[in-house]
């Protein structure tokens, strides 16, 4: 994915947010009639730094409407979404310590879609640990064995 392209996504994901689904006037149900399910399939890298890698273990949510679908990329950042309805489908992919990305894609009838995703690593800010203890007894020296006491 080029830079550019990849600096497109998180705002074109955003933009697809903010205006929300496109009415398909009914499409989509009929459509649903016809037994033809589609799937959306792709990879998702991890940018960190300036280094993009597969990202394993990627939780990938498909919803339309009431309906719902959940996977989790392999450990490759692979994923396919399988049984889709055709029309437009809201993909939301989160990874703990990077920034989640959401966008539209349209589910052709008894067709794929492949779309690759980039998620960039945001640590997560946590609040400072405080650990509080008693200090331990001391001992005397002379609590200890002698090395003749052990048996040498």
């Amino acid at each position: 994915m080029s830079p550019m392209l990849s600096r497109a996504v998180p705002f074109l994901a955003l933009l697809g947010l903010v205006l929300g689904p496109v009415p398909c006037g009914g499409q989509v149900e009929d459509l649903r009639a016809t037994g033809e399910p589609g799937e959306i399939r792709g990879r998702v890298l991890g940018l960190r730094g300036e280094e993009l890698n597969p990202l394993p273990h990627v939780m990938l949510a498909f919803s339309q409407g009431p309906h719902r679908k959940t996977v989790v990329a392999d450990s490759l950042g692979r994923y396919v979404a399988t049984g889709l309805a055709p029309g437009r489908w809201t993909v939301r992919a989160i990874h703990v310590g990077y920034e989640g990305v959401a966008l539209e894609v349209l589910v052709p009838r008894g067709g794929a879609v492949e779309v690759d995703m980039e998620l960039t690593w945001r640590p997560i800010p946590l609040p400072p640990v405080v650990v509080r203890g008693r200090p331990l007894a001391t001992s005397h020296p002379a609590a200890f064995p002698s090395s003749s006491d052990v048996g040498e």
